[in-house]
């Protein structure tokens, strides 16, 4: 049948159950009959309290147990709980009603009971009334356990039946010339309150619900609390305020009658198929969504279903074919194959497999990504959606960037190299302009300089011979420093002891150039003062004091620097380069320990 035929007349008999409704002369003779049964209720209790009492009440579990076999015949085509909750939760209520009429005064039903017991099972409905309102909101969208829900209203009737009959553990609520106890007076004070709650929840879902259906359980809930208040005041069971009590109860039950019987019979598609409009609609939007989204979609997009016919292709996918194949074998229409491609990977999604992969159309030589994937449908058939995203202006964007970072590495690396023989020269003077003088105060000063170049020659060949411009292996290049000023100053290693515990810490061009020249200044200084008697050792440390902090150690056993000297006034180029490199190019401190030889640590930020 055609669907949109079904979508028109549901509209048109949802319009029609809405809109139909009694006339004018109807509604006044509804509201005659009501007044007259309330009147005649009235006359009742004027005649015999009890009669009216059992009447009133009888009423109302017929509307509770109503609503329970419609709410409970109607579980399969609703998806809203609320309503089959609110029934299974009525049955309950109406049966320890029944029970409450039974043991009400003057019955001659449980003799040897005075009206303590009816009282009880009053108030103990009550609570389970007013509890159930509360709940029955959370459960709009959530699954309910219909056998689970039921096993536990049938325990807490049992546990109720049983505290008030035999273990006689119930509160009590009322005492004969006395009246109502404190404790029934507070639970109507409470149960008030849980309804005033379950108000504020359907308020807070009242979109779930037809307008005139919210309005109407909300009423109700008002007008059963205005009876709950009434119930606080008589002194006997058959007191004034006991029967404007029973009526409010009797007008809530007849609300309650209005928002789910009578409207769920007589607007059956408002009631239960509220829910079904909804998804309709928003199928609708996520439909016209879809269709916007493929027509706006530059990539190319077609399903094809488990027989291998085309059951869609997007606008983009039209233009690239030349035309809309829809319904015709995919192979054949798409690519002029009367068999099978050999390259089809259609069983595979069939299994439910996603498959992507990167190809080159031979039809213009452009590049594109192409992704499979399964569509599941309702009914367990699956059609597979392939997605074809041209990726030819990413490619060649791609190898653009990859030649330019080919040609800036191979300059960087030209350009280091240049650096490093650069300082090669500069050494290579140095060492020249020495072997010219004869003083060895200023010999001694060139070779100071020559280190210093060394040190900085040296970070750059690592450069040049590293793949990583940006960082240094730091280890490598602080032994390369130690071992080329042992030899520059013609140390026998079996005198001088070198200990290097350098931990894997890779260093920007920024720190490896000032920690390689603070390394120089201290191995030297420790090689030309610290061992004036023959050998003794030097150590190289460095390390991460925590996530944001790296320590640079040197220390020597040798004869130490004086108390007297102060680093940070010497007259020493080389401690002062120290201190200045340390503050100003690392932004760190220098600490000097004099204990057992000389030991400065550097500590800065990575």
């Amino acid at each position: 049948m055609d669907t949109n035929y079904i979508h028109t007349e549901l509209a048109h008999e949802t319009a029609k159950f809405e809109t139909e409704g009694p006339s004018l002369a109807g509604k006044w003779l509804m509201s005659i009959i009501g007044i007259l049964i309330l009147l005649g209720l009235y006359l009742f209790s004027l005649y015999n309290y009890l009669l009216f009492h059992t009447v009133v009440e009888m009423s109302i579990i017929m509307v509770f147990w109503a609503v329970f076999i419609i709410a409970w015949n109607c579980r399969r085509i609703m998806d809203n709980n609320y309503l089959l909750f609110l029934g299974i939760a009525y049955l309950f209520v109406g049966g320890l009603e029944l029970v409450h009429v039974l043991a009400y005064k003057g019955m001659p039903i449980f003799y040897g009971y005075d009206a303590d017991p009816a009282t009880k099972l009053w108030i103990a409905a009550r609570y389970m009334e007013s509890l159930s309102l509360l709940v029955a909101s959370l459960f709009l969208h959530r699954r309910l356990k219909t056998g689970l829900l039921l096993m536990i209203y049938t325990l807490v009737t049992l546990l109720v039946l049983g505290s008030v009959f035999s273990w006689h553990i119930f509160p009590a609520c009322f005492v004969e010339g006395v009246g109502l106890t404190p404790f029934k007076k507070i639970s109507e004070y409470l149960i008030s309150i849980i309804l005033i709650v379950a108000i504020y929840i359907l308020f807070k879902n009242r979109k779930e619900f037809d307008e005139g259906v919210f309005r109407l359980i909300v009423a109700s809930i008002v007008i059963t609390i205005a009876a709950e208040l009434a119930f606080t005041f008589y002194i006997s069971v058959y007191g004034l305020s006991n029967l404007a009590g029973h009526y409010l109860k009797l007008v809530a039950a007849y609300l309650i009658y209005k928002a789910i019987i009578k409207t769920g019979l007589t607007k059956p598609y408002s009631l239960l198929f509220r829910n079904l409009k909804q998804s309709e609609k928003m199928a609708r939007e996520s439909e016209e969504k879809f269709r916007i989204m493929m027509e706006t979609l530059k990539d190319l997009v077609y399903i094809c279903s488990a027989d291998f016919r085309v059951e869609y292709m997007n606008p983009a996918m039209i233009r690239r074919t030349g035309r809309d194949a829809t319904g015709e074998n995919c192979s054949k229409a798409l690519h002029d194959l009367n068999e099978k491609c050999s390259w089809c990977v259609h069983d595979k999604v069939q299994q439910g497999e996603s498959l992507e992969s990167d190809l080159i159309s031979p039809k213009d030589n452009r590049s594109y990504h192409n992704s499979q994937s399964p569509i599941a449908y309702g009914d367990g058939s699956i059609s597979k959606m392939t997605v074809f995203r041209d990726t030819t202006d990413q490619k060649l964007a791609e190898q653009q960037i990859k030649s330019a970072l080919k040609e800036k590495e191979v300059l960087l690396s030209e350009v280091h190299h240049r650096v490093k023989n650069n300082m090669q020269i500069i050494i290579s003077l140095l060492r020249l302009q020495a072997g010219k003088i004869e003083d060895k105060q200023h010999i001694d000063i060139l070779k100071d300089a020559e280190n210093r170049v060394r040190s900085m020659a040296l970070i750059h060949e690592k450069l040049y011979q590293s793949k990583d411009f940006a960082n240094i292996d730091f280890n490598g290049y602080a032994k390369s420093i130690a071992n080329d000023l042992i030899r520059n100053y013609a140390v026998t290693p079996d005198k001088i002891r070198l200990k290097m515990k350098i931990e894997d810490i890779l260093l920007g061009l920024d720190h490896a150039t000032p920690c390689g020249l603070i390394l120089n200044e201290l191995i030297s200084n420790s090689l030309k003062y610290a061992f004036p008697k023959g050998g003794g050792e030097i150590k190289i440390a460095l390390r991460p004091i925590n996530d944001d902090e790296i320590e640079l150690a040197v220390s020597d056993d040798g004869v130490g620097i004086p108390e007297g000297i102060d680093i940070g006034k010497t007259e020493s180029l080389g401690l002062q380069l120290v201190q200045l490199l340390a503050e100003n190019q690392l932004d760190g401190e220098v600490d000097l320990d004099r204990d057992g030889g000389t030991a400065f640590r550097i500590r800065f930020r990575k």
